[in-house]
């Protein structure tokens, strides 16, 4: 899903990461995935053997033909987003309706359902019309918000801005070259790793012998770094 990507010019160019979902129309060979570490939908068309492309640049010349759908309805895809907080959040489910229309997002850490306009033979105008909450998000400056805080951060490939050209909107300190070698973005999701691993321990005790610590929910294991915690005894996840 990435190859060609890399003709994309900066300023342009952005990782289409973590798909998670994906559905087609009923009427035409178009397709969308739902890019988890993206916050996007990613259009994909199918030629006549079936085979699927999302029509990227053949050299750095072609200026190619991917199209991306940022989940932002109309009043917030025109306001700055230098923390990437705008916007829906790790899209993980994808439905589009009987008439071709519409798809329907669902947005698992901003816990909301985005509505995008699929109509019509212009792909480029494809667009979020809004988004619709399907979950109550934490109250600011609590736990709860440095938790799902925590979880964008460690589930984004975009991430915040950084003074860098190549980590310039639409991509972030977490992506392109970040991304592919390490570096901030390896930093970055670090330091969010262990901000979640500490904000979820909050509240319990820790003991250093063994690396184990006690949640009211059961107990946790940390084995040598935070992003290998497991949790025994608790509920599943929740965002």
């Amino acid at each position: 899903m990435n190859a060609g990507v890399n003709f994309e010019p900066v300023g342009v160019k952005l990782f289409n990461t973590n798909p998670f979902a994906i559905a087609f129309k009923q009427s035409k060979p178009e397709g969308f995935v739902a890019l988890g570490a993206t916050d996007r939908l990613l259009r994909v068309t199918l030629d006549n053997t079936g085979l699927p492309s999302i029509n990227p640049p053949a050299n750095a010349g072609d200026p190619g033909n991917i199209v991306r759908i940022q989940l932002k309805d109309p009043q917030d895809i025109v306001l700055l987003d230098p923390n990437d907080t705008i916007g829906g959040k790790n899209p993980r489910g994808l439905v589009i309706n009987s008439s071709d229309t519409r798809a329907y997002v669902m947005d698992f850490l901003s816990r909301d359902v985005a509505v995008v306009d699929i109509s019509g033979d212009v792909p480029a105008l494809y667009h979020t019309v809004t988004r619709m909450p399907s979950a109550d998000l934490p109250a600011p400056a609590t736990v709860e918000a440095t938790v799902l805080r925590g979880k964008q951060l460690f589930n984004s490939a975009i991430g915040p801005v950084g003074a860098a050209a190549n980590s310039q909107r639409p991509s972030g300190r977490m992506s392109d070259t970040g991304f592919r070698r390490g570096g901030d973005r390896e930093r970055r999701a670090r330091a969010a790793r262990i901000a979640y691993a500490r904000a979820q321990l909050v509240g319990g005790s820790r003991r250093s012998a063994g690396f184990r610590a006690q949640h009211p929910g059961g107990v946790w294991r940390r084995r040598a770094h935070p992003r290998h915690c497991r949790r025994r005894g608790g509920p599943g996840e929740r965002a």
